[in-house]
């Protein structure tokens, strides 16, 4: 059995309002190092093994068109090279992502009318290389 304050529950809890406070937390700044380092290897593992939704653009205009990119995997990963999260006020964290490389290879089909239907298919490497991160 629980006494005195232990007990105390904030009635407002029980219907979860939106726009009251869920959790709150003080942060120093070894755990914003360790925060750091978890995202970055969560962050590698799971662009590792993601799996690309297929993605289907169509358009009704003059010409009737489709285009499909379909088995989309992450050919080539390359680490950041520093991984950082950081407390921006109020109440929000930045995380920085610093020179990574991702390349993804996806297969394109598509669909044109032009006055005679034409049907194409293609396998597209894309790549990009440094990109940093920054944001919200």
């Amino acid at each position: 059995r629980c006494s005195g304050s232990l007990c105390s529950f904030d009635p407002s809890l029980r219907g979860g309002r939106i726009g009251n406070p869920g959790l709150r937390a003080r942060l120093n700044e070894r755990m914003f190092r360790y925060a750091s380092q978890m995202l970055g290897e969560m962050i590698s593992r799971e662009i590792q093994h993601a799996r690309l939704p297929d993605i289907i653009q169509t358009t009704e205009s003059l010409l009737d068109e489709r285009i499909v990119l379909y088995n989309g995997y992450v050919a080539r990963y390359r680490c950041p090279q520093r991984v950082v999260v950081l407390p921006k006020a109020p109440n929000h964290l930045m995380l920085q992502l610093q020179n990574f490389d991702v390349g993804i290879n996806t297969k394109i089909a598509g669909h044109f009318n032009l006055g005679t239907p034409m049907v194409t298919k293609s396998v597209v490497p894309s790549g990009v290389l440094q990109i940093n991160l920054h944001g919200v």
